[in-house]
């Protein structure tokens, strides 16, 4: 039997832990990571400095937290449009909306996640280290997003909208580099361009691909 106890513990916690996350959100992107403080977080999240120590060690912490919990939601959203009754088109231009529009939504922070997770590359090690945990699962996080993207391929290749033999890890590839190129081409210009504009131009040029060697 459950102990409602444990239970409003965990809920309070989650709650507390939501609620410091939606506040680094607004920190980080009007900030930024590095001149982002903690003493920032807490007084938007409306706790003291020592008090977020009782939920997160540094702001790193927090960062790959926060990171975690976007990624996730984008990776729930993709989940559903894959496992749909939907064409692979239908699906793709799905896929590209959410991902186009939350980024549109969230241009500063995801930009900062980026900046982040090439910064630390070579303090990789040291992020284990301290945050061995969080970084396991925000590299998990992107192996999830590879299969994903190679459900939605063998599912175009059974229902014969795709009829290329190239290899369906090769293809989720391809597709995500697009998707980040045209992130990143935002990024450089510091805006977001036409969304649907976008979309239309990739689904024809990846339906194209599909269908020859």
């Amino acid at each position: 039997m459950v102990d409602p106890k444990v239970t409003r513990k965990k809920t309070v916690q989650e709650a507390k832990t939501n609620l410091i996350l939606d506040a680094a959100l607004k920190v980080f992107s009007q900030q930024g990571f590095h001149d982002t403080r903690l003493e920032d977080i807490a007084a938007a999240a409306g706790f003291s400095k020592a008090s977020l120590y009782n939920y997160y060690e540094d702001k790193e912490a927090i960062f790959l937290s926060l990171a975690i919990r976007e990624y996730q939601r984008l990776i729930d959203t993709w989940k559903q449009i894959v496992t749909a009754e939907d064409s692979f088109d239908v699906r793709l231009r799905k896929i590209l909306e959410s991902t186009f529009n939350l980024f549109g939504e969230h241009f500063a922070i995801l930009l900062t996640i980026s900046n982040f997770r090439t910064a630390n590359i070579l303090a990789l090690e040291r992020l284990n280290a301290q945050h061995g945990e969080r970084t396991e699962i925000f590299k998990n996080l992107y192996e999830e997003i590879s299969n994903i993207f190679i459900c939605l391929i063998q599912a175009g290749k059974k229902n014969g909208e795709i009829t290329t033999r190239i290899e369906d890890n090769v293809l989720s590839q391809y597709i995500r580099a697009l998707i980040r190129g045209v992130c990143m081409e935002w990024k450089v210009a510091g805006k977001i361009g036409d969304i649907e504009l976008v979309i239309d131009r990739l689904i024809r040029f990846i339906l194209h691909g599909m269908k020859h060697e």
